[in-house]
């Protein structure tokens, strides 16, 4: 090993470094990447299945490093492309109720449960009970937040190169960072609250 005088006397550490360490940001600019349909395993009573995952991939260009880019993927279980396109288009709907005789309305009081029960007894119904749920609900309000446009008939290459708000914060649940709306209000268990810190985390993680 290499023998060097170290001397007395105190120094900094004002080198560029290739690595920098992850900090709290509570607003950051990321950049879709892609979107995507995948699919996923999982296994229930013992036996395997696949089913349908949409992947939202992000990247945050204002954290880039030197050698590194940081990047999140939104995963939508269950839920391919189309089905969070026509979630979003029933979602506008309601606010702005079809006529009743339209196509989208006899679809939508068409709309039956997995145990093929009829969801919705009336349009009335519909716009005051019909929701986004999980990650659909947290990709339309970080759109809604950042104003943007977007085309629902090729919903994922309108959103390719967007850019938009949003903060990253520690998820208990998750035991991980994910993102969220910068108006997210966020609830950390209060032992972690110190350590804690909104940040992005490296890439390759998978977040819901």
């Amino acid at each position: 090993m290499l023998d060097i005088l170290l001397t007395a006397g105190n120094v900094v550490a004002d080198v560029k470094s290739p690595m920098r360490l992850n900090s709290a940001h509570a607003d950051v600019t990321a950049h879709v990447n892609s979107f995507v349909d995948t699919k996923a395993k999982r296994t229930r009573n013992d036996v395997a299945e696949e089913y349908d995952q949409a992947l939202l991939r992000l990247s945050f260009p204002s954290l880039a490093t030197d050698n590194n880019e940081f990047t999140f993927t939104l995963r939508f279980p269950n839920k391919t492309v189309k089905d969070i396109a026509q979630d979003i288009a029933l979602y506008n709907y309601t606010t702005n109720l079809p006529k009743a005789n339209s196509n989208v309305a006899k679809a939508i009081l068409g709309m039956c449960d997995d145990d093929g029960v009829v969801k919705f007894e009336s349009l009335s119904d519909f716009a005051s009970n019909f929701k986004l749920s999980g990650s659909t609900s947290k990709l339309y309000s970080i759109l809604r937040e950042n104003k943007a446009s977007f085309d629902l008939s090729k919903f994922a290459d309108s959103l390719l190169s967007l850019r938009l708000q949003v903060q990253t914060y520690y998820n208990d649940k998750l035991d991980g960072y994910t993102i969220a709306t910068t108006d997210f209000v966020v609830k950390t268990n209060e032992a972690f609250a110190p350590l804690r810190t909104p940040r992005a985390k490296a890439s390759g993680a998978l977040w819901s």
